[in-house]
């Protein structure tokens, strides 16, 4: 009887990946296995909860601390000189638009001097 007891131990530790816990505690319980069956079950208890701590780190949400300071490193170099600000202003208000200087419009839109606005002669719509 004690031969069998301590194959029913070691068949529990040996084909540990193949049996399944509440098959275990039935044999265990059935034949009054009690002692012989508890090394299987902390082995058990221990393997799922190294899993379900694993799981836990992988799937917790990061602290909101975390999430703010990437979203500023993913945002804050955008104008590739760190300054932090964006050039939607041309400039902000201390800077002004380009004028125009000895007859040149220096903004880069208008028209240059000696261009006609009609366009060019010969293509109207009388040919």
């Amino acid at each position: 009887e004690t031969s069998e007891k301590e194959c029913f131990c070691a068949a529990l530790y040996t084909c540990y990946a193949h049996i399944s816990p509440d098959i275990a505690l039935e044999l265990g319980w059935i034949n009054g296995y009690h002692n012989f069956v508890m090394p299987f079950f902390i082995q058990n208890f221990k393997h799922t909860h190294q899993r379900l701590k694993a799981l836990e780190e992988k799937t917790a949400p990061k602290t909101e601390d975390s999430a703010q300071d990437e979203v500023a490193a993913t945002y804050g170099g955008l104008n590739g000189f760190n300054s932090g600000t964006l050039m939607l202003e041309n400039g902000g208000p201390m800077m002004a638009p380009p004028q125009m200087q000895n007859g040149i419009d220096m903004s880069g839109f208008g028209v240059p001097n000696g261009i006609s606005q009609q366009g060019m002669p010969g293509m109207g719509m009388g040919m």
